[in-house]
C-alpha cells in the first residue's frame, strides 16, 4: 500500500507531503484545482515518461517520492534485480533543470522499464482514458486471461508464436532466394573441386618450379656439367690430375721433413672433397635426361596454379591453401539448400504442433473463464442500475495469430430485447464508466493488485447509481487500498479518509495544496459538492446524512 507521497517543485505544487492510510481514500476538489496534477506526479514517480516543463521553479530540481509497504511475496523481484528488499520501500524520482531524470529504489538507481515491472504489480491507476482502453480487443483479451488465470499460458503461447513467425520468416526468405543460394552452393562446390583437382592442399610450388626450370634448360646444364667433369678429370690439365701430382710431391717432402706434413694433409682433404664433387656431378649428368612430356606437364600444372591464385586473388600459394580450407570448412558447416529447407520445414512442423496444443489449452481456459467473468460483470452492472444489461465474450475462429486461433470480442447489450454488439458500437459514456468499474471491482476481488487508484471513474453517473457505485468502492476498500478522485458527493461521503485539493493564489504565483479534512470540514465540502459555494443549511444537513450512512 501507499503510505506516503512527497512532492517538491512539481507543476503548481511547491512542496507537499501526504500520508495515506489503509482502505478507501477519497480525494475531491473543484474543476481545475489540481487533481490531475497529483495523479500526474504519482504516475511520474512510478516510472511514467518525464516532461521537464512541469517544474514549478525552473531553477530547482523536482523530487517525487512514494513510500510503499511491500509484502514479502515481492522479495524475489528485489533479489533477482540486486536491490535491497525493505518492507517499507521508497521509490524516488528526481528531475533536474538541465533535463536529466533519475529513478531510485531504496536509494539504488533503477531503469524506467525495470521500475515499471515492479510498480505495475503493485499499483493500478485507472483514469478516464483507461475506461476507453477496454474498447480495444487487446485489453479485452488481457482481462479475460487475467480472470481465467491464463496469463502465463498466454505469454508462453505468444513467445512460441513469435518463435514460429521468426522461423517462418527465415523459411520464406530461403525459399525466395532458393535459386540464388543453390547457385552459390554449386559454385562453392565447383571451386573446391577445381582446387582439389589442382592438389592445392598438398602441392609444393617451389619444387615444381625448380623441376621445370631444370628441364627447360637441361641441354645447357648437361653441357656445363660435362665441361666441369672435363676440368676435373682431364689427364693432362684436369684439376684432379694436378692435385694427385701435388699430393705425391708433398708426401715425398713430408717424409723428408715432418714440418711439411700439414701441407700434405690439407691437399688430401681438398682432393677428397673434389673427388666427391666429381662423383656427384657424374651422377647428376647420368640422371638428367630430357623429358619433353614431363616439361609440358609441369608447365601446365604451374600455369594452372598461377591461374587459381589470380582467380582467388591470392598473393601466394599459402594464401590459396587457406582459401581452400575456408571453402571446405564453410561447406562442411553449412547444409545444402535442400537440407536447409528440409530442416526448417521439420522445425516449422514441430512448432506448429506445439502452437496448436497451446492454443487448444488456452482456448479451453478462456472459454471456461468467459462464462464466469460475464456472470460476475453482469451481477455488478445490475447493482449499478443496469438490471437488463448483459455481457458475453464472442469467439470467432480465425487463422493463427499471436492471440490464438480465435478473435475475441467483449459484446454488450444494455436492454432486454436488444441485440449484442461490440462495445465501441453499443455502449454510452455512463455505461462505459460503470462497466469499467465492474471490471475493476471483479479484479479487486481476486486481490491481484494491492493498490487501486481511480481518477473520476464515476463520470456520467449520478443519483441512485452514484450511491451504488460508492458502496462498491467501500467493498473494494476493505480488500485493497483504494484511492478515488471523485466529483460525486455520494462517493466522497463513503471514504474512510477524505482529502481536498485546493488552488491558492498570491501576487506572485498559483499553488496547489492538499488538505486532510476533519469531520466538520467534510460536511462543508460535501455540501459544496451538492449545492456549490456557500451551501445552505439544507445542503449541510444532506451532507451530514450522507456521512451518517458510512
Amino acid at each position: 500500500m501507499i503510505q506516503r507521497i512527497y512532492i517538491k517543485n512539481y507543476a503548481l505544487i511547491q512542496e507537499l507531503e501526504l500520508e495515506f492510510p489503509k482502505g478507501f481514500v477519497v480525494i475531491t476538489g473543484e474543476t481545475g484545482s489540481g487533481k490531475s496534477i497529483l495523479l500526474g506526479a504519482l504516475q511520474l514517480a512510478l516510472g511514467a515518461r518525464a516532461d521537464h516543463s512541469i517544474l514549478f521553479n525552473k531553477e530547482d530540481k523536482c523530487v517525487l517520492e512514494v513510500e510503499l509497504k511491500i509484502e514479502d511475496s515481492y522479495r524475489q523481484w528485489f533479489e533477482d534485480n540486486d536491490f535491497d528488499y525493505e518492507p517499507t520501500s521508497i521509490i524516488r524520482r528526481e528531475l533536474s533543470p538541465n533535463g536529466k531524470s533519475r529513478l531510485f529504489v531504496n536509494d539504488s538507481p533503477v531503469t524506467q522499464n525495470l521500475l515499471k515491472q515492479l510498480t505495475d504489480q503493485l499499483i493500478v491507476i485507472h483514469s478516464q482514458h483507461e475506461s476507453h482502453s477496454i474498447l480495444t480487443s487487446s485489453e479485452q483479451i488481457n482481462l479475460l486471461d487475467e480472470f481465467s488465470e491464463s496469463v502465463e499460458l498466454s505469454k508462453r503461447f505468444k513467445d512460441k508464436y513469435k518463435e514460429y513467425r521468426s522461423v517462418q520468416k527465415i523459411y520464406d526468405q530461403l525459399m525466395s532466394q532458393k535459386e540464388a543460394i543453390e547457385k552459390e552452393w554449386d559454385y562453392h562446390q565447383f571451386l573446391i573441386e577445381e582446387l582439389e583437382a589442382a592438389k592445392v592442399h598438398s602441392v609444393d610450388l617451389d619444387a615444381l618450379e625448380t623441376e621445370f626450370n631444370t628441364l627447360s634448360e637441361i641441354d645447357t646444364i648437361r653441357l656445363q656439367l660435362a665441361q666441369a667433369l672435363g676440368m676435373l678429370q682431364d689427364e693432362q690439365i684436369g684439376v684432379l690430375t694436378t692435385l694427385n701430382q701435388l699430393q705425391r710431391t708433398l708426401s715425398d717432402l713430408s717424409r723428408r721433413n715432418q714440418q711439411f706434413k700439414g701441407f700434405e694433409e690439407r691437399v688430401i682433404s681438398v682432393l677428397l672433397e673434389l673427388r666427391d664433387i666429381d662423383g656427384e656431378i657424374e651422377s647428376s649428368l647420368d640422371r638428367l635426361i630430357p623429358d619433353p612430356s614431363r616439361l609440358e606437364e609441369l608447365d601446365a600444372r604451374i600455369n594452372d596454379l598461377y591461374r587459381l591464385q589470380q582467380k582467388h586473388k591470392a598473393a601466394s600459394i599459402s594464401e590459396l591453401k587457406e582459401i581452400y580450407q575456408e571453402l571446405n570448412q564453410k561447406l562442411s558447416e553449412d547444409q545444402s539448400p535442400t537440407n536447409q529447407i528440409a530442416s526448417i520445414e521439420t522445425q516449422l512442423d514441430t512448432l506448429k504442433s506445439e502452437l496448436n496444443s497451446l492454443a487448444d489449452e488456452l482456448q479451453l481456459l478462456r472459454q471456461n473463464g468467459a462464462g464466469n467473468l460475464s456472470s460476475e460483470l453482469e451481477a455488478v452492472l445490475h447493482k449499478l442500475g443496469m438490471p437488463s444489461s448483459e455481457v458475453r465474450f464472442d469467439f470467432k475462429s480465425t487463422e493463427m495469430t499471436s492471440n490464438g486461433r480465435f478473435e475475441i470480442d467483449l459484446m454488450f447489450k444494455a436492454n432486454r430485447g436488444g441485440v449484442f454488439s461490440t462495445l465501441k458500437n453499443s455502449i454510452s459514456g455512463g455505461e462505459l464508466s460503470r462497466l469499467a468499474l465492474a471490471i475493476e471491482y471483479v479484479k479487486s476481488r481476486k486481490g491481484t493488485l494491492p493498490v487501486q487508484v481511480f481518477d473520476e471513474i464515476d463520470t456520467g453517473v449520478s443519483g441512485e447509481i452514484a450511491d451504488k457505485m460508492a458502496q462498491l468502492f467501500v467493498t473494494m476498500g476493505t480488500k485493497n487500498q483504494l484511492i478515488v478522485i471523485s466529483h460525486l458527493p455520494q462517493v466522497a461521503s463513503k471514504g474512510m479518509t477524505h482529502y481536498k485539493i485546493a488552488k491558492t493564489e498570491d501576487s506572485e504565483s498559483t499553488r496547489t495544496q492538499m488538505i486532510k479534512l476533519s469531520k466538520e470540514e467534510r460536511e462543508i465540502e460535501i455540501a459544496t459538492m451538492l449545492e456549490g459555494l456557500d451551501p445552505s443549511d439544507t445542503a449541510i444537513q444532506h451532507a451530514k446524512s450522507l456521512l451518517a450512512r458510512l
